[in-house]
């Protein structure tokens, strides 16, 4: 491998992801409990 290929760091990305499945899995259980909810974006 060359040393001048730049490889990106895609972490951010990755979580950024995960938030957003958090947060479009936790709407369905928003009326069951706001506890779930949150586990969902924390998961």
């Amino acid at each position: 491998m060359s040393e001048n290929t730049k490889t990106e760091d895609r972490t951010t990305w990755s979580i950024g992801g995960g938030t957003m499945l958090g947060i479009g899995t936790g709407f369905f259980f928003l009326q069951q409990s706001v506890f779930i909810f949150v586990g969902c974006i924390l998961g």
